[in-house]
């Protein structure tokens, strides 16, 4: 740790691949989030058109 910490460029590189693979993580969460809410809609469209046909015909 305190190598890494005393040289620049080492900390440098350490950084960078920190914050690249955190980005990553996100990205793949944010995607993951996005695919949920975007089924979570379609269940309540699908919700809202079945009660209607079943409210209208009985």
């Amino acid at each position: 740790m305190n190598a890494t910490v005393a040289d620049d460029t080492i900390l440098d590189t350490t950084i960078m691949r920190d914050l690249f693979f955190l980005g990553r993580t996100l990205g793949f969460k944010y995607a993951h989030l996005r695919k949920c809410y975007t089924i979570f809609m379609y269940g309540i469209i699908v919700t809202v058109i079945a009660f209607v046909v079943v409210f209208s015909f009985f």
